[in-house]
């Protein structure tokens, strides 16, 4: 369970992106999906459908609120700088004033060639935190305003 006294710790986040990973097997089990790499597809509706009531359910002793976040696009400008991207949605855990989101495709931003197995499936962290991580991991700028 968390701990809403140091909410934005690093076991938190830990427990979050280890609870999130679940909804990949549900995922899995979809007519359909490609199971191989699932991190790294364009499954972001998917994964956040299936991953919102495990996340709930591992927050449900402290007094959160777990919602699905969407990123759409907002214009001609847009379309042009992340190449057709149209959304993208992850997951928001808010707790008094602070926030951590939660991302299991953000994989599908990052080069093909800088991928490794070093990189967290399921990406957890303040907006700044996620933004700050996927760029040094090598997702381009004109991506980052997903999670901001």
């Amino acid at each position: 369970m968390l701990n809403g006294a140091t909410f934005l710790s690093e076991q938190n986040k830990e427990f979050l992106a280890s609870e999130a990973s679940k909804a990949y097997e549900i995922i899995a089990l979809q007519p359909g999906m490609i199971t191989r790499n699932m991190h790294s597809r364009p499954y972001c509706n998917q994964f956040t459908q299936a991953a919102i009531p495990i996340v709930r359910e591992a927050c449900s002793n402290i007094d959160s609120r777990v919602m699905k976040r969407e990123w759409r696009l907002s214009g001609v400008r847009d379309f042009i700088e992340t190449r057709g991207l149209f959304f993208h949605n992850f997951i928001s855990v808010e707790f008094q004033k602070d926030e951590l989101v939660i991302d299991g495709t953000w994989q599908q931003f990052v080069p093909k060639r800088q991928r490794h197995d070093e990189l967290p499936l399921v990406l957890v962290g303040t907006r700044d935190e996620v933004v700050e991580y996927a760029g040094t991991s090598g997702v381009p700028q004109r991506f980052h305003r997903v999670w901001q």
